[in-house]
């Protein structure tokens, strides 16, 4: 039995060890982000449409355009967006001046997004004008539509980028007049392209998900890694759907139009991976087609997804258990939206969850109890028969039996949390709604680290406490591993994770103390 429940310990150690390792490689990459200054991006842009090759985008070439939440850089070019800042989202808690950069297109992570045009077997390189060269959505507007104009041979083009108050989500659409003498066939793409993100490590896989996506009616959600792509390029003919790149907290999505077939494909080419769709159009002599499609450059909150396209959602990336960090997260956005603040949403949730295991623990603490009461005969026994271990377990295991009590019924409670622990644990790594969000006095960002270590010592003091009310195991190096190691093992391990997740498992073992030692006083008489 000691030796089950200690592989017990050592497995929930192990998983343990595994978040504390991605987690450690997500905060450290995170740091290294932050260290790049901000505005110090050297514009560059696509050289033409057959390569993806970086070049300089002279100033002149240059659309700034700005509303509540978005501060995006468009390249005359061929109108691709070459950055883009969410000005609702600081690079690091308390920094009012520097926001968060999706798109970039600076070599070192290089991410942008673009259309282009190919008529007639042949792709357009197309240098829009504009009215202006900076655009402002101003606060008693709602709604800013910014157009792009380009006429060649009797070809007349407007390209629109449509902004709404609030919203993430822009519309890129295209009107295009054929007045050429000659009917025009065409293909317009909608592309995210990206350098390869520094990889991530982690045992099992338990790492934010840094890749791109694609969703169909057969597929509702698909990943396609990097690693994809370098191995094949993707060629599929879907209607509607949408592509995505995904990275911790944030996502870029082009969604084309959903009434009409769309190849998606993916490319590699210099180092700069892309993924995008096409979409075919006929323009008779004298006619004129509009063409639409919606992007999204902002944070994972399911509501903007879901409202945007069917399946969007699901880049918010929470890992293998993620019906488990779906509700979890659902139950805390319940709660927070009473009480204001995500770490009492914790904590109410972490109630939540122990009252509803509550007599499927309180059986296994009566178990425990009952261990703990026997330990003076377990010594005899083992006394008795000296180094005799077949018969010292043999005496044991009657002794058990005549005294009703379970073996290892003191770790259900424990294999009950594990999957808890990790769906919360994705929850804090995923959900941007948690990042830099505060609890109380010293706890500024719950989904950082205690920048004190309180919360990490308080819960192995609670994990201390917790087994010192378990039943010591008949191995004195073992008792002692449980008593002393195990604490300082895991205190050492969650000194780094974030603040959110060691307050759950702190709560929950001072409420696990707190069942057991009134399960103990009330045997005790």
């Amino acid at each position: 039995m000691d030796n089950k429940k200690l592989f017990l310990y050592a497995l929930l150690g192990l998983i343990v060890f595994s978040l504390w390792n991605a987690w450690h490689g997500e905060h450290s990459q995170t740091q290294v982000n932050k260290t790049a200054p901000a505005q110090e991006v050297t514009q560059k842009a696509i050289k033409n449409n057959n390569d993806i090759s970086v070049s300089s985008v002279p100033e002149n070439r240059m659309i700034k355009i700005k509303t509540d939440v978005l501060a995006l850089e468009v390249d005359k070019l061929n109108g691709s967006i070459v950055g883009a800042q969410l000005l609702k989202y600081a690079k690091k808690l308390g920094d009012h001046d520097h926001y968060v950069q999706i798109l970039s297109s600076n070599k070192s992570n290089f991410y942008v997004v673009k259309n282009y045009l190919n008529i007639n077997g042949k792709k357009q390189k197309i240098i829009f004008s504009s009215n202006h060269d900076k655009y402002f959505l101003s606060g008693n507007k709602n709604k800013l539509v910014v157009n792009l104009y380009w006429r060649s041979h009797g070809v007349k083009i407007t390209k629109s980028f449509t902004f709404y108050k609030g919203s993430y989500a822009v519309g890129v659409d295209y009107n295009i007049n054929n007045a050429s003498g000659k009917t025009l066939a065409g293909i317009l793409s909608a592309e995210i392209e990206r350098a390869k993100p520094s990889k991530k490590t982690g045992l099992f896989g338990m790492h934010s998900y840094n890749g791109a996506a694609i969703s169909s009616k057969d597929i509702p959600y698909q990943k396609v890694t990097f690693d994809d792509m370098d191995k094949t390029e993707l060629d599929k003919v879907v209607k509607g759907g949408w592509v995505a790149m995904q990275q911790r907290y944030f996502v870029t999505a082009w969604v084309p139009g959903q009434n009409m077939a769309n190849r998606y494909f993916s490319r590699k080419k210099q180092d700069i991976y892309g993924i995008g769709a096409n979409s075919n159009f006929n323009i008779p002599v004298g006619k004129n087609i509009n063409l639409t499609n919606r992007l999204y450059v902002g944070p994972e909150v399911k509501e903007n997804l879901s409202n945007l396209a069917p399946n969007l959602d699901r880049t918010i990336d929470y890992g293998w258990l993620w019906l488990i960090s779906m509700a979890i997260f659902w139950f805390m956005e319940k709660i927070y939206s009473v009480v204001g603040n995500w770490g009492w949403s914790i904590i109410i949730v972490t109630l939540v969850i122990k009252a509803a295991f509550y007599k499927l623990s309180e059986k296994s603490y009566v178990s425990m109890a009952k261990m703990k009461v026997l330990a003076p005969k377990l010594q005899e026994l083992k006394k008795k028969y000296g180094d005799d271990k077949q018969k010292v377990g043999q005496a044991t295991m009657e002794l058990y039996k005549k005294e009703g009590v379970n073996p290892l019924g003191g770790c259900l409670p424990m294999l009950i949390q594990i999957p808890v622990f990790i769906g919360l644990y994705y929850v804090l790594l995923e959900a941007v709604q948690l990042r830099h969000a505060p609890f109380i006095l010293w706890i500024h960002d719950l989904s950082a680290k205690d920048p004190y270590y309180i919360l990490p010592l308080l819960m192995g003091a609670s994990m201390f406490l917790t087994q010192k009310l378990n039943p010591p195991a008949p191995d004195p190096i073992q008792a002692k591993l449980m008593l002393y190691g195990m604490p300082i093992m895991f205190t050492v391990l969650f000194a780094s994770f974030p603040a959110g997740l060691v307050l759950y498992w702190f709560m929950n073992n001072l409420l696990s103390v707190l069942q057991q030692w009134l399960i103990l006083k009330r045997m005790n008489g």
